[in-house]
C-alpha cells in the first residue's frame, strides 16, 4: 500500500473551491486509487498550505498508473496553474489497514471483553489476552494481570 500525499499553496484563496471539486472529482474514478482525502487549513499561519490531498493507493504500480491517468492530467494541470507552491511525499505503508468498518468493530468488541491492566511504572493502559505474564508495551515492565485491573475505556 502507498500514501500519497501534496500540499498546495494557493496563489488565490478564492480558488479553493475550485481546487477541492477538482481533487475530489478524482474520487471512485482511477483504478488502484483505495481513498482519496482533503482538507483545507484553518490556521492561516505563514508555514501553511492551504489544501492537503491524501491519497491511498494498492501499490506503486497504481501510483504510477494514477499519475499518468486521464480524470488525473487535467486535475494537476489545474493545480499547476492556480498553486504558488506545492510540497510531495510518497510512501509506502508497512502496517495492515483495515478493510470495513465490520473489522473496526470486531476489534473494539474484543478490546471491551478483554482484561485491562495499568502499567506501575509508565501508568498506560493496555488490554491482555490471557491471564499470564505480560510485558508493558511502552516501558517492557513484566507485570501479572493481577496487579492492577481496570475497566475497559468505553462502554456500551
Amino acid at each position: 500500500m502507498v500514501k500519497h500525499i501534496v500540499l498546495f499553496k494557493l496563489k488565490d484563496q478564492k480558488d479553493r473551491k475550485k481546487a477541492l471539486d477538482a481533487l475530489n472529482g478524482m474520487r471512485d474514478k482511477i483504478d488502484g486509487l483505495i481513498d482519496l482525502e482533503t482538507g483545507e487549513d484553518f490556521l492561516y499561519s505563514e508555514r501553511s498550505y492551504d489544501i492537503a490531498l491524501i491519497c491511498t493507493l494498492e501499490s506503486k504500480e497504481a501510483l504510477d498508473f494514477y499519475q499518468a491517468h486521464p480524470v488525473h492530467k487535467p486535475v494537476k494541470k489545474l493545480m499547476h496553474e492556480i498553486r504558488e507552491s506545492s510540497v510531495a511525499v510518497d510512501f509506502e505503508v508497512k502496517h495492515k489497514v483495515r478493510e470495513s468498518i465490520g473489522e473496526l468493530i470486531a476489534l473494539q468488541k474484543a478490546q471491551l471483553n478483554a482484561t485491562w491492566v495499568q502499567c506501575v511504572r509508565c501508568i498506560c493502559s493496555f488490554a491482555i489476552e490471557e491471564e499470564r505474564c505480560n510485558f508493558c508495551p511502552d516501558c517492557g515492565l513484566q507485570m501479572r494481570a493481577e496487579i492492577k485491573k481496570t475497566k475497559a475505556w468505553y462502554e456500551k
